[in-house]
């Protein structure tokens, strides 16, 4: 993904998480957090560091808890 004009490593990793969290939470609004999650990873992988999706699958309990 590019973000004025940087591309990939390039992009700082704290705007990676941040445009993947604001994603993650656009879909939750309309699915299940699970299922925004299962979305992302299935139908937009490519346009999300892989890192970062492997870590939110890892810590979605603790982030479901936050959101309640």
């Amino acid at each position: 993904k590019c973000i004025r004009g940087i591309k990939g490593d390039a992009i700082p990793i704290e705007s990676q998480i941040v445009t993947t969290l604001v994603r993650l939470k656009e879909y939750s609004k309309i699915k299940s957090f699970n299922q925004a999650l299962k979305h992302l990873e299935e139908n937009e992988s490519n346009k999300y560091n892989p890192k970062i999706l492997e870590a939110l699958k890892n810590v979605k309990n603790e982030l479901k808890e936050i959101e309640e």
